[in-house]
């Protein structure tokens, strides 16, 4: 195989092949799966989706859920 989808150290495309990683790590992992479904791509792989019980759960919890500075 000689086009962009081979390792980087064997002389593929490196962009391509972390975009290859990344949908790899979505598509094994059920509960990534269902955040990328659910709220994105990039929800599923930092693991922070709207209402999963991240950080972003407890500052809305105790400041509103603006996430804006108050004005």
């Amino acid at each position: 195989m000689n086009g962009p989808y081979k390792h980087p150290d064997r002389g593929g495309n490196p962009e391509k092949f972390k975009e290859l990683n990344a949908a790899y790590e979505v598509l094994t992992d059920a509960n990534k799966r269902k955040m990328y479904d659910k709220y994105g791509k990039e929800a599923a792989l930092s693991g922070n989706a709207p209402g999963a019980g991240g950080m972003g759960d407890i500052f809305s919890q105790f400041f509103g859920g603006g996430g804006g500075q108050p004005g």
